[in-house]
């Protein structure tokens, strides 16, 4: 399950037997929003509802994920043969809605485009992360 697009259908796959509402945000979402794979990601960026965060991550391990004991943020990370997902605690919002995108056959649940460019266009200290936002918030416009 190394690659980002074999653990988003996996994550859809799982969570959607389960009854586990998620949302695909962060790089990979730009992706979904554009029908391609735009960059290599090293992660998967997942929100669950608050009320369903521990039910998640238990769910991810029990199909075998480690869960990182340094957690920050609220996040927690867990990863498995080498496919690594950031599992954060969410709230309602109007970022968190119906969407649903498909890429190479692999359909998810992500946030708005909206919330992405919002996200995509704040100001970031690091300046790879910022290099980074720039390029995802120049496709999301592109497309």
């Amino acid at each position: 399950m190394a690659t980002t697009l074999a653990t988003v259908a996996w994550l859809h796959e799982t969570f959607s037997r389960e009854g586990i509402a998620y949302w695909i945000f962060g790089g990979f979402a730009v992706d979904l929003h554009v029908g391609e794979e735009t960059r290599a990601h090293d992660d998967v960026d997942v929100a669950v509802l608050g009320s369903d965060f521990e039910r998640a991550a238990a769910s991810l391990v029990a199909a075998g994920f480690s869960r990182d004991s340094n957690e920050a943020d609220g996040y927690t990370t867990l990863e498995r043969d080498g496919a690594r997902i950031d599992l954060a605690p969410t709230w309602p919002s109007d970022a968190f809605g119906d969407d649903v995108c498909e890429l190479g056959g692999v359909r998810a649940r992500v946030v708005t485009r909206g919330s992405l460019i919002a996200d995509k266009s704040e100001p970031r200290d690091d300046p790879t992360t910022a290099e980074k936002d720039a390029a995802d918030l120049r496709r999301l416009q592109e497309h």
